[in-house]
C-alpha cells in the first residue's frame, strides 16, 4: 500500500511540473503575440495559462496589462489585484495597478499604489514612472507642493 501512495505521489508532482510548464510555454507564447501586437491571441494564450497555473502573479499581471491595451483601465484591475494578492511585492503590478487608477481619477487610491514603488521599487525605470504619475495625481488633486517635491525629485534623478 505505501508504494501505491509513492507512486501517486510521484503522478501527481509530475502533473503539477506538466501544468506548470504548460502554463509558462502558454504565457511566452502570449507574449509573442503582444509584441506582434495580436492581442486576441495573446488574450487566449493568457487567460489559458492562468488556467493551467493560476497561481502565476506574472500571468495575471500579463492579463491586466493586456486587458489595459485592449478593454481599458476598468478592466485591467481585478487583474492586477489578483497579481498583488498573490506576490504583494509585485512593483510593476503596483505601477501599472496605479497608472490605471490615474486614469480612472482614483488619485488617492492611485497615490498609495504609486508610493509603494517609489518606496519599495529597485528598478530605477519605475520609480522614475511612479514619480510622474504621482505627481499628476497630486496636480488634480490641487496638492501643489506635493506635485512639486515629486517633480523636483523627478528632475534631481534624470
Amino acid at each position: 500500500m505505501r508504494r501505491l501512495w509513492i507512486v501517486l505521489g510521484f503522478v501527481a508532482a509530475g502533473l503539477a511540473w506538466s501544468a506548470c510548464g504548460r502554463a509558462a510555454e502558454l504565457h511566452e507564447r502570449s507574449k509573442e503575440h503582444s509584441d506582434r501586437k495580436d492581442y486576441g491571441a495573446a488574450l487566449d494564450d493568457i487567460r489559458l495559462a492562468i488556467a493551467a497555473d493560476p497561481r502565476s502573479a506574472w500571468a495575471h499581471y500579463h492579463l491586466g496589462w493586456l486587458l489595459s491595451e485592449t478593454e481599458g483601465c476598468a478592466s485591467a484591475l481585478p487583474s492586477y489585484d489578483e497579481a498583488l494578492r498573490l506576490d504583494p511585492s509585485f512593483w510593476k503590478a503596483y505601477l501599472n495597478r496605479g497608472y490605471c487608477l490615474l486614469q480612472l481619477e482614483r488619485f488617492e487610491e492611485a497615490i498609495t499604489d504609486l508610493s509603494r514603488v517609489v518606496e519599495h521599487a529597485v528598478d530605477r525605470g519605475w520609480r522614475l514612472m511612479a514619480l510622474d504619475y504621482r505627481a499628476q495625481c497630486y496636480r488634480m488633486l490641487g496638492r501643489d507642493d506635493d506635485c512639486r517635491r515629486d517633480q523636483d525629485e523627478l528632475e534631481r534623478e534624470r
